[in-house]
């Protein structure tokens, strides 16, 4: 076995790992480096291998970083199996479009610059339509389901508690009459978050490549940042105020959703208009609520109880339009 690494190591984006085994390559992610434009479009734009030796990819988990290039490895001749949880299917797909249009628009602004000044317009890494050919080629696995991506290799996703669908990827190999234990953490979530169910770690691995964003420092109880919002909240519509939360769009989104969700229902703030203007969070949101399977013990609890869905809530409004973004 041998591995190369593309990308996340010595930096955070750009999540690649190519693992040769067997004579056969297997793709672990295949993330867009994010920084300055400048830094980044050639490095994103050239492959370090040939995409059309990769035998299958597996995705991690939809986040851009980790899933943001597919498009241009099946632009550049990848035809394969794209290996993934259901939910991160579904949540790929509508993230992929996105950047897709991105990229579009940002070749589009650029090309006016480029033109004004006689320079040699460029094109957008990729585009929605090529987005729409890579999700084409996703392959939805359920958590724990062995399946053999590559002759040889037998490999489950396995929850790793970061967004909808993430997963950490646990890998048997056998190569010459040895067996070896592979595992490759994606990016890890944290123990107690709202909504989904905490990561598992492995037992025993022969090799471990993982992810250490935040792996410097502890972090606070998550129930003392639900605290601190809640107190906000309170305090800024006692006096009249409206709150303002910009938030990523998959993942957070939909944890303040749900926290807001239990501090009405608790009457621990005034009832109140919420509402969440951001396509791509409103999109998201909709597949986190087709994936209640993903959701924990704790979230099925409170849904039992409250008798309406985690991410839906009679003051919560999704802004579906330009014209209703506008009113508000």
């Amino acid at each position: 076995m041998r591995i190369h690494f593309h990308g996340a190591a010595r930096t955070v984006t750009g999540s690649q790992h190519l693992l040769e085994v067997n004579g056969h390559r297997l793709l672990l992610d295949c993330g867009l480096y994010q920084g300055r434009r400048a830094d980044t479009y050639s490095r994103n734009l050239n492959f370090a291998y040939d995409p059309r030796a990769v035998d299958a990819v597996i995705l991690s988990h939809a986040h851009i970083d980790h899933s943001g290039n597919l498009p241009n490895l099946v632009k550049n001749g990848y035809e394969g199996p794209i290996h993934a949880t259901r939910a991160t299917v579904d949540l790929a797909a509508i993230m992929l479009a996105d950047s897709g249009r991105i990229q579009e628009s940002d070749a589009e602004w650029l090309n006016k610059k480029r033109a004004r000044r006689g320079e040699k317009l460029i094109e957008p890494l990729y585009t929605e339509a090529d987005a729409k050919q890579a999700a084409d080629l996703f392959q939805g696995v359920s958590y724990n389901q062995p399946f053999e991506p590559i002759p040889g290799v037998t490999a489950r996703l396995i929850e790793a508690g970061h967004i909808l669908g993430s997963a950490a990827v646990s890998l048997e190999i056998e190569e010459k009459g040895k067996k070896t234990r592979f595992w490759f953490s994606g990016d890890i979530g944290r123990y107690g978050l709202p909504l989904l169910r905490d990561p598992v770690l492995p037992a025993e691995t022969d090799h471990l490549l993982m992810e250490s964003t935040y792996g410097d420092k502890p972090h606070s109880d998550p129930s003392q940042a639900f605290d601190e919002f809640q107190q906000v909240v309170a305090r800024t519509i006692k006096r009249g105020g409206k709150v303002i939360i910009p938030a990523f769009a998959v993942g957070r989104t939909q944890e303040l959703v749900y926290d807001l969700n239990i501090m009405m229902y608790e009457r621990d703030v005034p009832l109140v208009p919420v509402y969440v203007d951001s396509p791509l969070a409103v999109n998201a949101s909709d597949i986190f609520r087709r994936h209640p399977e993903c959701f924990d013990a704790e979230t099925r609890q409170f849904v039992d109880a409250s008798r309406h869905p985690a991410l839906d809530f009679k003051m919560l409004t999704y802004v579906r339009s330009v014209e209703e973004s506008k009113a508000l």
